[in-house]
């Protein structure tokens, strides 16, 4: 089967999407698209139908909520492929997921840094 970033958003959006937590791992939740976003920010595993099938959802990285400015990502994985959503974090009113998602690759970036 093949799917995209558009399938994926809308089988989050439409469900079911279900997350298990690290401090319980025998039991599995069916979450709204907000929890799960969150749920992948505290590495959380989860899965999702696209067609007809399972899959399996795996956190990777995250960045963004308290004291870390407004930026909010996380990217998952998903069938060997890795997605990015991104949404904003403000200390007044809590976390949006409502950026974009977009399959993204992974790529190694040497940085120099002088002290």
């Amino acid at each position: 089967m093949s799917f995209d970033a558009n399938d994926v958003q809308s089988a989050i959006q439409s469900g079911p999407v279900r997350v298990t937590y690290n401090w319980a791992p025998k039991e599995s939740y069916n979450v709204d698209p907000y929890a799960f976003y969150e749920a992948m920010q505290v590495n959380a595993t989860g899965t999702i139908t696209l067609d007809g099938r399972e899959y399996a959802v795996k956190p990777v990285d995250s960045y963004g909520g308290e004291d870390m400015g407004t930026e909010l990502w996380v990217v998952f994985e998903i069938d060997g492929r890795l997605f990015k959503k991104y949404g904003a974090h403000y200390s007044h009113d809590g976390s949006y997921w409502d950026g974009s998602l977009n399959e993204v690759q992974a790529k190694q970036k040497t940085v120099t840094v002088f002290e």
